[in-house]
C-alpha cells in the first residue's frame, strides 16, 4: 500500500530542487545584480555606445549555465513521479483484468 510513497518523496524533493535552482539568484564576476533564471534583473548598461536596459552578457551567461542542471534535475523528478504512480497502480491491482469465468463440463441443471 505504501510502495510508491518513498519514490514520491524523492520525486518531490527533485522537483523542489529544480525550482530552487531556477529561483535562486545567480552571480557573475561583476558587481551588477543578475537575478534568477526565471526572473532576471535588468540594468542600464552601455552596449556599443547605446544605453540599454537589459541583462548584461556575463549575467546572461551565468543564468544559461544553470539551465541544463535544473532541466536534468526536473526530468529526474518527473520520471520518479511517473515511476511512483506506476508502482502504486500495479500494487493496487487496478490495471489487472478479472479472471475469466470458468466453465464446467457439466451443464447447469
Amino acid at each position: 500500500m505504501n510502495q510508491g510513497r518513498g519514490i514520491f518523496i524523492f520525486a518531490g524533493a527533485a522537483l523542489l530542487l529544480c525550482l530552487g535552482l531556477l529561483l535562486t539568484p545567480v552571480s557573475s564576476q561583476y558587481a551588477d545584480p543578475c537575478g534568477s533564471v526565471l526572473w532576471p534583473a535588468k540594468v542600464w548598461f552601455s552596449d556599443g555606445g547605446e544605453l540599454v536596459h537589459a541583462t548584461t552578457p556575463p549575467c546572461n551567461d551565468a543564468r544559461m549555465d544553470r539551465v541544463p542542471m535544473a532541466a536534468i534535475v526536473g526530468v529526474i523528478g518527473v520520471g520518479l513521479g511517473i515511476v511512483g504512480l506506476a508502482a502504486r497502480r500495479s500494487a493496487s491491482g487496478a490495471d489487472q483484468a478479472p479472471p475469466p469465468a470458468r466453465r464446467s463440463a457439466k451443464p447447469p441443471e
